[in-house]
């Protein structure tokens, strides 16, 4: 392992945490909030594909290489909506809040022992799309935002039937 390969690698891990513990605790809902991460972690993705594919003929794309992505890009879409589900969506001193249940972080780290593996395979055949860095923070982008956009759905449901129960007893 080289320097190069190990700074990625802790950066990848301390992102991991920061996401897992925060997943865990009760926060407030803030749909702005929520889509923050996997757009920071999209725009930095391109960064990161621009610097890597800056000259020509830096990225060959394969067949394999758009299949596993494709593959990819669907496990984490299923998984952001698992994620979504497994969210606990509460009302918390007037304040609608949520945390991710332990077995929706069970799905998380699925999803990342899937894109590991993932990256895996890119590297024994050669796959410089699939196994690059950008496409990681895309995949986690993916997730995050499927995430969002479900918790999201579901919290305007809860606080609609919130209102309504509260308009039920109000009229008693």
């Amino acid at each position: 392992m080289t320097p190069s390969t190990i700074l990625p690698i802790l950066i990848g891990l301390a992102l991991l945490i920061f996401i897992s513990v925060r997943q865990m605790s009760w926060t407030k809902v803030n749909a702005a909030s929520m889509l923050k991460l996997p757009m920071i972690m999209a725009l930095v993705g391109l960064v990161l594909a621009a610097q890597t594919f800056d000259h020509p003929g830096a990225l060959h794309v394969h067949g394999a290489d758009l299949v596993l992505i494709a593959a990819e890009a669907g496990v984490a879409v299923v998984g952001g909506l698992l994620m979504g589900r497994m969210t606990q969506i509460d009302t918390i001193n007037g304040v609608t809040q949520s945390r991710l249940r332990p077995a929706g972080l069970a799905v998380w780290f699925g999803f990342i022992a899937i894109r590991i593996g993932g990256e895996v395979l890119a590297h024994a055949d050669h796959l410089a799309l699939a196994s690059s860095t950008p496409l990681i923070l895309f995949m986690v982008a993916i997730v995050k935002a499927t995430q969002a956009l479900t918790v999201r759905e579901r919290v305007a449901r809860h606080e609609q039937s919130r209102q309504v129960a509260y308009d039920s007893y109000s009229r008693i």
